[in-house]
């Protein structure tokens, strides 16, 4: 049966090349782009998977409102960065800085 169907599925693709160059063209990105957003996922997935306790490492990060109307999203490390580096370095943001 199997037999048969490949078979038809040939003969129909030499008879309409155009339409099988299309339809296998189509084919081959689809895959790809499937690949693709499975290797990223998977690479996503796997960041801080090393750790001994990887189901237990968070972010922390805080949503900023920037001079443009536009969210900005800021990790910790940069907050800490602001709060140790106050009257050291010239900053953009001074207002951050407050006593």
């Amino acid at each position: 049966m199997i037999r048969n169907y490949l078979t038809v599925a040939i003969r129909s693709a030499m008879r309409h090349k155009g339409y099988a160059a299309i339809s296998l063209g189509s084919l081959v990105i689809g895959l790809t782009c499937v690949l693709l957003i499975m290797l990223s996922i998977r690479y996503e997935m796997s960041y801080d998977a090393f750790r001994p306790s990887a189901d237990r490492v968070y972010r922390i990060v805080k949503k900023e409102w920037n001079d443009r109307g536009h969210i900005e999203w800021r990790g910790v490390r940069d907050m800490i960065l602001d709060i140790f580096t106050c009257g050291n370095m010239k900053r953009d943001k001074a207002d951050l800085c407050r006593s």
